[in-house]
C-alpha cells in the first residue's frame, strides 16, 4: 500500500474518533433534554428547542412570515437547527404558523397543532421527507399553496372539516400518502394539488366541489377508481394524467373536460355516467383524451359513493332502554350507508342489526359500525340505572365506581335487568359489610362456620354470610353488647355511626391525636368518636351544609347514596 495513502487514511481514522467521542461527550451533557436554543417568533411568541429535538411554540398571537428557502430571504430563526428538529408542538394561545417556517426539516416526524390556530402559511411543511404524523386544528378554513408539498413519509391525515380551501400543491409528491377524504364545504381542487401522489388509492369527493384543476391527480398510478360527483363542474388540463384508474364515475353536472386530462390513463375500461347519452355529447371535451372516449359509456348510471369516514356520537342509555346512535357520513353525498354493527360487550349492551343498541347491564362498552368498503367508526357507551344520572349528583361518580369495582350491581328487575341503584333507600347492616367485604377483593374468611356463641342470626345462605364472617375476623364487626355479642342484626338499618365506625376499623384504628373535633354532636365519650374524627379528616365525611358542617348526625340512617360516597373517598 502506498505510505502516503495510509497515512491520510490513518489520519481520517483518528480524526473520525475525535468527533465521536466530541459527539458523545455533548450527547452526554444534554442528556436530561437540556434546552439548546430559543428566541422569540412572533411578536408575542417563543420557541424552545431541547436536545432531543423538542421544540415548542407558545405565547399568544401570530407568527412571523418568512421566505421560501429556496430563494433566500428571511429565514426562521432556528435556520440552523432545522436538522435537530424531530417533533413541533404548537399550543394553546398561538393563532397562526407563517410561511415556511418549517420547510426542509429533514428529520422532523410528527407535530401537533393547537385548535386556537386558525392560519397556516405557505409552504410551512413543504420537504420535511420523514414527517409522518400531523394533527391539524379544527378551526382551519384553508390549506395554503405548497404546505405539505414534498412530505414523502406523509402517509394519512385528517382534514378539519371546516377547510373551504386546499391550495395548489398542497400534497404534492407526497408519495406515502394512500388515502384523502375532502371535507363537505371544499369547492375546489387547485392545481397539482395531488400531483405524483404514488400510493394514492382512495379519494372522497364531497359534492360542494365545483372544479377539480389542471394535474390536479397527475401521476397517480395507484388511484383506479374515483367518483366525481354531480357538483363538479370542470375538470382542468392533465388532471388524471397517467393515473391508474380502471372505473370512472361522472356526474351529470359536468360539462368541461380540459386537453390531455385522462391521457396515459391507459387502463380506463368504464365509465359510468349519471346522465343520459345527449348530455354527455354536450360536454366540451378537448384534445388528448382518447382513454375516455375509447372506454365503455355507461349512461343513466346511478352513482354510488361510499363513505370516507363515519363519525359515532358517544353516547348514554339506560339500563332495559334503546337507543340508536347518531351516524354522521361523509361526504355528505355518500349514497352506501349500510353498516354492521358489534358491541365490544355484549353484555352491557346489545346491538341489532339496525344498529338499534340496548342497555342490559350498567357498565361501560363501546359499539362498531362498519360500512361495505371496511370504514368503521366507534363509539363509547355508558349504560346507567334509571335512577343516577351519569353526573349533576354528588354521589353519580361513587355509584358507577362501586358498579365497576363490584361492589353493587343494583336491584335486579323479574326480567334479570338491574335498572335501579335506589340510592334514597337505607342501607342495612348486611348490605355495609358486602359492600365493605367486595371492596377488600371478596377475601374467603378463614373459619366457615360462626360458633354458638355468635351471631345467632345469621345463616350459611344469607348472601351476606361470607362478609359477615370475614368482617368478624377482621375486627369490623364486633355484634351487640346488650345480647353478648350474640346478634349481628343485619337488617337494621345501618346508622352514620355504623358507618365510618366500619371504615375506620378496616383501616386499622389510625390515630387522630392530633384532628380537631368540629362536629357538636360527637362527644369523645363516644365509641365511634375516633372513627368520625378519623373520617373527617381525611374528606370521607363533611357533615351536613345546612348547618356549616357543625352536625355529624351519627344517630341518622345511612342512605345507599351515603355508603357508597364514603366507600369512594375511602378507597381514593
Amino acid at each position: 500500500m502506498n505510505i502516503q495513502k495510509y497515512r491520510n487514511i490513518l489520519s481520517r481514522l483518528i480524526v473520525s474518533a475525535l468527533i465521536f467521542c466530541l459527539v458523545i461527550m455533548h450527547t452526554l451533557q444534554l442528556s436530561a433534554a437540556e434546552t439548546v436554543a430559543s428566541g422569540t417568533c412572533g411578536d408575542s411568541l417563543t420557541w424552545t428547542l431541547k436536545s432531543d429535538g423538542a421544540m415548542t411554540i407558545e405565547g399568544s398571537g401570530n407568527m412571523y412570515d418568512y421566505d421560501d428557502p429556496y430563494y433566500g430571504g428571511t429565514l426562521p430563526p432556528w435556520k440552523d437547527y432545522l436538522n435537530r428538529i424531530k417533533n413541533v408542538t404548537v399550543k394553546d394561545g398561538v393563532t397562526s404558523i407563517g410561511s415556511y417556517a418549517f420547510s426542509s426539516c429533514d428529520n422532523l416526524v410528527k407535530t401537533v397543532i393547537s385548535n386556537t390556530v386558525n392560519t397556516i402559511g405557505e409552504g410551512a411543511y413543504e420537504l420535511c421527507p420523514v414527517l409522518q404524523a400531523v394533527t391539524l386544528p379544527q378551526s382551519l378554513t384553508e390549506l395554503p399553496k405548497d404546505v405539505f408539498s414534498g412530505c414523502e413519509s406523509l402517509a394519512a391525515i385528517a382534514l378539519p372539516q371546516t377547510l373551504v380551501s386546499i391550495g395548489d400543491y398542497a400534497f404534492s409528491l407526497c408519495y406515502s400518502l394512500a388515502s384523502i377524504a375532502i371535507p363537505d364545504g371544499v369547492t375546489s381542487i387547485g392545481e397539482y394539488t395531488f400531483s405524483n401522489c404514488l400510493k394514492l388509492a382512495n379519494v372522497s369527493i364531497p359534492d360542494s366541489v365545483e372544479s377539480i384543476g389542471p394535474f390536479a391527480f397527475y401521476m397517480c398510478s395507484s388511484l383506479s377508481q374515483i367518483v366525481i360527483p354531480g357538483s363538479v363542474k370542470e375538470i382542468g388540463d392533465y388532471c388524471f394524467w397517467n393515473a391508474g384508474l380502471t372505473e370512472l364515475q361522472i356526474g351529470e353536472g359536468l360539462s368541461y373536460i380540459g386537453r390531455y386530462a385522462f391521457h396515459g390513463c391507459s387502463s380506463l375500461k368504464t365509465v359510468y355516467y349519471e346522465g343520459s347519452e345527449e348530455t354527455w355529447a354536450g360536454i366540451t371535451i378537448l384534445t388528448g383524451n382518447d382513454e375516455l372516449s375509447q372506454a365503455e359509456l355507461i349512461c343513466g348510471h346511478t352513482i354510488v359513493v361510499n363513505p370516507a369516514s363515519i363519525v359515532l356520537s358517544n353516547a348514554e342509555t339506560e339500563v332495559g332502554s334503546s337507543y340508536y346512535p347518531v351516524v354522521t357520513f361523509r361526504p355528505t353525498n355518500t349514497t352506501e350507508k349500510n353498516l354492521t354493527w358489534k358491541s365490544a360487550d355484549a353484555n352491557i349492551a346489545s346491538v341489532d342489526a339496525d344498529g338499534t343498541i340496548h342497555g342490559l347491564k350498567v357498565g361501560n362498552t363501546k359499539i362498531t359500525a362498519t360500512a361495505v368498503n371496511g370504514i368503521s367508526a366507534t363509539m363509547k357507551l355508558q349504560v346507567l340505572f334509571t335512577d343516577v344520572p351519569s353526573s349533576g349528583v354528588y354521589y353519580a361518580t361513587p355509584v358507577y365506581w362501586a358498579v365497576k369495582k363490584g361492589i353493587t350491581n343494583g336491584f335486579t328487575d323479574n326480567d334479570g335487568l338491574a335498572r335501579e341503584f335506589r340510592p334514597q333507600d337505607i342501607c342495612t347492616r348486611g348490605q355495609m359489610v358486602t359492600f365493605l367485604w367486595r371492596l377488600a377483593g371478596k377475601p374467603n374468611p378463614k373459619s366457615t362456620t360462626i360458633k354458638s356463641n355468635k351471631f345467632k342470626d345469621i345463616k350459611s345462605s344469607d348472601y351476606y354470610y361470607k362478609a359477615v364472617l370475614w368482617a368478624l375476623e377482621k375486627g369490623i364487626t364486633k355484634g351487640y353488647a346488650d345480647d353478648k355479642y350474640t346478634t349481628f342484626r343485619p337488617d337494621e338499618k345501618c346508622l352514620r355511626e355504623h358507618a365510618v365506625t366500619f371504615l375506620w376499623r378496616m383501616a386499622g384504628k389510625p390515630s387522630v391525636k392530633n384532628v380537631t373535633n368540629s362536629f357538636t354532636d360527637v362527644k369523645s365519650k363516644d365509641y365511634y368518636y375516633n372513627a368520625v374524627l378519623w373520617a373527617a379528616s381525611k374528606n370521607i365525611t363533611k357533615g351536613y351544609a345546612e348547618d356549616n358542617y357543625k352536625t355529624f348526625r351519627p344517630g341518622d340512617a345511612c342512605l345507599r347514596e351515603h355508603i357508597v360516597t364514603f366507600l369512594y373517598r375511602y378507597a381514593k
